[in-house]
Formats: C-alpha cells, structure tokens, sequence
C-alpha cells in the first residue's frame, strides 16, 4: 500500500515529506488529491508574490453589460480564495452612458502600472463595456500590454484567475479558450423508466 502511495505522489508532484505535512496541519489524514491541491495553491500563492515583488502584476478585468461582470467577480471570490486585488470588474448597468462607464472603468483600473499586464475578459466582443475599455486603456498606454477575450464565463474567468501567474500569455491563451469552449455541453438527463409520475 505504502508503494501504491509513493507511485501516487509522485505522478502528482508530490512528496511523502508534504504529504505528512498536510496531515498534520489538518490534523487528520487527508486524501491524496486534497494535497495536491492545498499544494497547488500554496505554489500559486508563490507565485504570485513573487510576481508582484518583481517587475508586474497580471490582473484579470472583467466588463459586461447589466451586472454581469460584478456577480461574476463575486463568484471568484466565494470559489477562489476570497478578495483580490488583482481581480477587478467594472460593469455598464441600465441606463448608464458610455462616459459614466468610462470614469467607473478608469477608476477600476487606476492602480494598474505601466509595468503590469492584464488579461480583460468581457461578455461579448464589440459591445460597448469591451470598446470603451480598450479605448481607455489605449489612453493609458496599457493597450500593448492587455490579451483581450469576448463571450466570457466562469471556467474562463476562474482559469484566468486561479492559473494566470503559473503559465506563459500564450499558454494562458489557449487554456483560456479551451475551458470556457469544453464548458458548453448539452447536459444529458435521465428521464427514468418512462412512466409518468402520480400526481
């Protein structure tokens, strides 16, 4: 069994050494992949600060019509750790011009330097939250540094945010792509033996 466990650990990147570790942190054993995942965040947790004591910080913005944006932001903070400060969103709610939008979005990103990179996820391309954010980031001088996706959804947002300091920008492009595409399936239901139910 002891065997099993090492050939285990080891495909996972993980060592008997970090194994125990997280049973004794946790205080009780704790499963394989429950390791590797406290592992996995402890090394993005890494790499972020590391990112952000060196030369950028990536950010991941979200923009949307409606409310869109901010209860997807939301979301990320209940599925990846909390509040950060490298994930911000700015919407465009009913009735709000393009220049309120533009002072809220300019406002969102007022932190971001001329150093960092950001990763912008909006829902749709060519709508006017996406336009107007590129338009003020070109103002800003950040457009070079900005990667820039349409038809955003959760897996996209949560891989963009969860994996974003552990690839390369291409890397991260493709990833990017491929989860939130993988993410839209028909979902197949059982409809049992076919007999009605009573009412």
């Amino acid at each position: 069994m002891r065997n099993e466990i090492s050939a285990v650990l080891s495909d996972r990147g993980i060592c008997h050494l970090q194994y125990d570790k997280c049973n004794k942190i946790s205080g009780k054993t704790v499963t394989i992949d429950r390791c590797f995942s406290q592992c996995l965040l402890v090394q993005l947790h890494h790499q972020r600060e590391e990112r952000k004591g060196g030369i950028c910080v990536r950010y991941v913005v979200l923009v949307s019509h409606g409310t869109f944006a901010p209860g997807l932001h939301s979301v990320l903070k209940m599925l990846g750790g909390g509040d950060r400060e490298d994930v911000l969103s700015a919407s465009m709610e009913d009735g709000m011009g393009a220049d309120a939008f533009v002072e809220r979005f300019g406002q969102t990103i007022a932190g971001i330097k001329d150093t960092d990179e950001i990763i912008l996820l909006a829902d749709i391309i060519g709508g006017s939250p996406l336009t107007n954010a590129l338009d003020v980031l070109s103002q800003k001088g950040l457009l070079e540094k900005t990667m820039a996706f349409g038809g955003m959804n959760l897996p996209m947002a949560l891989t963009a945010a969860m994996m974003k300091d552990a690839m390369d920008l291409e890397s991260l492009k493709v990833s990017l792509i491929q989860e939130s595409q993988n993410a839209i399936q028909k979902m197949q239901l059982d409809a049992g033996d076919g007999e009605e139910a009573e009412i």
